[in-house]
């Protein structure tokens, strides 16, 4: 069905899809459904939005003009979020692919685990996704200063950073799309196990100084179509 409301906290389940128009809210909404879940209309919650959709199911708020404070993805398929503000991601659990657009800073207040791609624009907006047991597929991002901690192996796609990119991996980290970098650029897999990092696209673009931080057997690999600043 299709839902519109205001004021105060909403917590609603439904056993089919489930459709927003127009809404705000006032205190948290919670969103629960065994099918996708949508919007028609823009969405403003000042609370905490939680919602679940089921592992299979999506969830797309793709209004222009939403604006959420924290989200809570409890279970979905592919996710695409939409904010006119900054947006705070909690602890939530993705099987497929995330997709953020903000007009303000991206950041975490849970552990992250997204299983597929996930994708972040925000031209001029910081980006910090620091919990430490997060966990991405590929990650391609838009921002202006961006650091990133994984757990896991990192594989980086297509990214525009206009000020620094920090990444923090507990394994490998690769590219598979081109990195355009103008501010200094910091990769730390130390806490792994030797494994390499290979950032090898043939347009990488590193403008500012690069800072490895790795095991001791960890083998590094950088292509750079500008100079290259390596720091110790």
């Amino acid at each position: 069905g299709t839902l519109s409301t205001a004021s105060g906290n909403l917590a609603v389940s439904n056993n089919n899809s489930l459709s927003l128009a127009t809404t705000s809210i006032t205190g948290d909404l919670s969103l629960t459904a065994s099918g996708a879940i949508s919007d028609t209309g823009s969405i403003t919650v000042s609370g905490t939005t939680t919602i679940a959709a089921g592992a299979s199911n999506n969830i797309d708020f793709d209004t222009t003009n939403n604006n959420f404070s924290s989200v809570n993805i409890t279970s979905a398929n592919n996710v695409v979020l939409k904010d006119s503000n900054a947006i705070d991601l909690g602890t939530s659990t993705v099987s497929g692919t995330l997709g953020i657009t903000s007009a303000g800073a991206v950041t975490d207040s849970g552990t992250l685990a997204i299983t597929g791609a996930t994708t972040i624009s925000e031209s001029g907006q910081d980006i910090t996704l620091d919990e430490a047991a997060s966990t991405f597929g590929t990650l391609s991002l838009t921002g202006a200063n961006v650091a990133v901690t994984d757990a896991g192996a990192t594989d980086l796609g297509a990214s525009t950073v206009s000020g620094t990119l920090g990444i923090t991996s507990g394994g490998a980290i690769t590219d598979s799309g081109t990195l355009a970098i103008t501010g200094a650029a910091t990769f730390d897999n130390s806490g792994g196990t030797n494994d390499a990092i290979t950032l090898d696209d043939s347009s990488n673009a590193f403008n500012g100084t690069v800072t490895f931080t790795t095991d001791s057997g960890s083998a590094v690999t950088i292509v750079d179509t500008t100079a290259l600043d390596l720091v110790a």
